[in-house]
Formats: structure tokens, sequence, C-alpha cells
């Protein structure tokens, strides 16, 4: 939650050009760590441990049957 609160930040109309700067440098941070976040709950056998673990692939297209 806490990084969602970054992200809707209210913005006001006076900020000086640093603050804006922050205020953006902040918001990439906290997608970055949401998207760290949901790519780890991808992980089987154990979600969250990349060591014993890797990610779920579903591909898009489905496979070729082939006729015997």
């Amino acid at each position: 939650m806490a990084f969602l609160s970054v992200l809707s930040s209210h913005r006001t109309e006076n900020c000086a050009p640093e603050e804006v700067t922050i205020m953006v440098h902040a918001s990439r941070l906290a997608v970055q760590a949401i998207t760290a976040l949901l790519v780890q709950t991808l992980m089987l056998p154990m979600p969250g441990n990349p060591n014993a673990s890797q990610l779920v692939h579903q591909p898009r297209d489905k496979a070729l049957l082939q006729s015997k």
C-alpha cells in the first residue's frame, strides 16, 4: 500500500522543478518495486524465492498439433 500511496501523491501547481523531479523519481521507483513484487509471485514451486524457483511461462501461441 505504501508504494501505491507514492503513485497517488497530490501534485500542486506551485511545485519547484526540483520537487517535480523528486516526485517523478519516487513514482518510477514505486512502479519498479510493484513490478518486482508481482513478478516474484509468478515463480514456481516456491513463490518469492528466486533461488529455488523459476518463472512460470505460458506461451501465447498454442502448439501446432502434428498428425501422425
